[in-house]
């Protein structure tokens, strides 16, 4: 029986002594395994997001060099605009005011706000929205002052004297583009249910020398986009 024991327990002593260094290895294989795993997972995400990224800036420069041909036509953009801005009085001390009353006119309702834009441009905005598909939410056009002088949808309001956009194109130069970040659903120019990205061009004068006006196409965050 002592010998048996014995036996017994040398037996289970080489049968430990050969399972330690097999536990080891599995746990080091396992640990191996689950950095590989981790590092492949990350390096396909990151790939994902490069490329997401790099489609969305496609289609901001894409936007963009449509809105700068959109500013450039002198019959159907530039001409409109060159009328708003000589409709304001020539004594600057009644220009804000003006703007002011006709604020007032644009938020008594939709058919006292249409008189104040131009229709045949308005018009000529909302076919070229059409065309540009999903990923344009509206496109608005405003004179050398800040006010709306067409739409191809009713914005949330007409003066857009105060807004970061108009600010940027008007400080900026006649090669200033303006791009925003990330904007909220419902907190863009159009109140849309869908975030959006502010792209906004100055409109030039015939020479390009001035600003008489800046575009605006606000970009609707969808599904392409990802």
């Amino acid at each position: 029986m002592a010998i048996r024991t014995i036996k017994g327990r040398i037996v289970l002593a080489i049968v430990l002594v050969g399972c330690i260094p097999l536990l080891i290895g599995l746990l080091l294989a396992y640990m191996s395994g689950m950095q590989s795993l981790r590092d492949l997972i990350g390096g396909n995400l990151q790939a994902v997001a490069v490329q997401a990224a790099d489609r969305v800036t496609m289609l901001v420069q894409s936007e963009i060099q449509a809105a700068r041909l959109l500013g450039s036509a002198p019959l159907r953009v530039r001409q409109p605009v060159e009328a708003a801005n000589r409709a304001y009085p020539a004594n600057r001390g009644q220009i804000e005011p003006l703007i002011r009353e006709r604020t007032q006119v644009w938020e008594r309702g939709k058919e006292a706000a249409a008189r104040l834009l131009d229709k045949e441009l308005s018009r000529f905005l909302l076919d070229t929205k059409v065309r540009s598909g999903d990923k344009v939410v509206g496109l608005l056009i405003v004179d050398q002052y800040g006010s709306l002088v067409a739409a191809s949808s009713e914005p949330d309001h007409y003066s857009f004297g105060g807004e970061s956009w108009w600010n940027a194109i008007r400080s900026g130069g006649i090669n200033h583009v303006y791009v925003s970040g990330l904007i909220p659903a419902k907190e863009g120019s159009f109140r849309t249910p869908e975030e959006t990205i502010d792209i906004a061009v100055p409109i030039l004068d015939d020479r390009h020398h001035t600003v008489i006006g800046p575009s605006k196409p606000p970009i609707g965050s969808t599904p392409s986009l990802a």
